[in-house]
């Protein structure tokens, strides 16, 4: 039998690979692993990886846990599938409190790329378990400092939405490259807390783009008037067909643009 501790990832102890000890002993030792040090708990990839890891084929598999669970990729149902197809018995032994509390965020939707002064949402989803009542709080930090926060009330749901928004402002300590940290916790007991993070660009010059249509037809009137408004772009226009006026009117022009009232692209 191998005995493997789980976390973020799965960690298999040295005895392992030593020879067999006696079981005071090694039930001694397993103890002294039990640091629960670990920020995350990855309870589906755990049992996946020690399926399909190794090499060899486990005959089977024992997983003592309290069922919490907030991150991996693997869900549990699809490894205990996994399991079945295998014929690798899978069994699960509950400890700890019947009622967990448990905060999970689910999904944080940032933009890859955000911009000086310019005002950014960040949709949020999370899933509460075991929590009746209390006040949650949610909190954005850029880079290490807190740009957004704000208290809900506490809600039991697997599918739970707030939007936080913020603006990012030039400071010594923010660089093009950046770590957005997204958390949540429950303010009466500091130890339920979940929190993730997205790593972002800031920047502050404006994105180049060049606009190639053949005609002015009613999509390039509106795509013109469209990035005109929006000051993180700078625009240039270059119609094939048609009155050079339809250019010059937005305010900046491709040199190859052809002269005014040309029906061709001149090349």
């Amino acid at each position: 039998m191998r005995t493997v501790l789980f976390g973020e990832r799965l960690r298999r102890l040295a005895e392992d690979s030593a020879a067999p000890r006696d079981e005071a002993k090694r039930l001694k030792d397993l103890a002294a692993e039990l640091q629960g040090t670990d920020s995350k708990t990855a309870l589906a990839d755990a049992i996946s990886e020690s399926v399909s890891g190794g090499g060899a084929i486990a005959g089977a598999v024992v997983v003592v846990t309290d069922g919490g669970e907030n991150a991996g990729q693997e869900r549990l149902s699809a490894v205990a599938l996994r399991c079945g197809e295998k014929e690798i018995p899978l069994y699960i032994y509950g400890v700890g409190v019947t009622e967990r509390k448990d905060l999970h965020l689910k999904e944080v939707d940032v933009a890859p790329t955000l911009f000086f002064e310019d005002h950014v949402s960040v949709p949020i989803r999370w899933r509460c378990r075991g929590i009746d009542s209390g006040t949650l709080e949610l909190t954005l930090a850029l880079a290490g400092q807190v740009v957004a926060q704000r208290d809900v009330p506490v809600r039991a749901g697997e599918d739970i939405r707030e939007t936080l928004s913020f603006v990012p402002k030039k400071s010594a300590g923010l660089t093009e490259r950046a770590d957005l940290t997204v958390s949540i916790r429950l303010k009466d007991d500091s130890t339920v807390a979940h929190k993730l993070l997205r790593r972002v660009r800031v920047v502050d010059q404006k994105i180049k783009v060049l606009y190639v249509e053949n005609t002015p037809r009613w999509e390039y009137k509106y795509l013109q008037s469209t990035l005109l408004r929006d000051r993180r772009v700078e625009a240039s226009f270059l119609l094939a067909a048609g009155d050079r006026t339809l250019s010059v009117r937005a305010g900046r022009t491709c040199p190859r643009c052809p002269p005014a009232k040309s029906s061709s692209l001149s090349t």
